[in-house]
């Protein structure tokens, strides 16, 4: 299903017309499309094997670590750290400390697209 036909779907259940195109100023698509992205992102929360990967990311020069683009969930496997994301970089919240000295094992946990969520 696409975005598209999930937005026509509520829109002919609440007993409004059809549209044929996503991007056309409508209130009620943008109260739908908000809607459906919260619950997307709250559902994908959970970690489902398609959006669930172990990654493994090194300090840079500066022995800082950048966040995974469009994760919605970090945990460290490595060790017993609390590791988060903020303002794009990783933190380790239990040494309140954006330095990291080696490398830090992830469970990540991805947002994914709306097309590309598996039917």
């Amino acid at each position: 299903m696409t975005l598209l036909q999930a937005v026509n779907k509520i829109l002919s259940l609440i007993g409004e017309s059809q549209v044929v195109s996503l991007e056309i100023q409508h209130p009620t698509i943008f109260s739908i499309l908000d809607a459906l992205e919260l619950y997307k992102q709250s559902t994908l929360e959970q970690g489902w094997w398609f959006n669930k990967q172990a990654v493994t990311v090194y300090p840079n020069t500066d022995n800082e670590i950048e966040a995974p683009i469009n994760a919605l969930f970090i945990s460290s496997v490595s060790d017993t750290r609390m590791v988060i994301a903020r303002d794009g970089m990783l933190f380790d919240a239990s040494n309140a400390t954006y330095k990291f000295t080696g490398k830090v094992l992830l469970d990540v946990v991805y947002n994914v697209d709306f097309k590309d969520l598996p039917l």
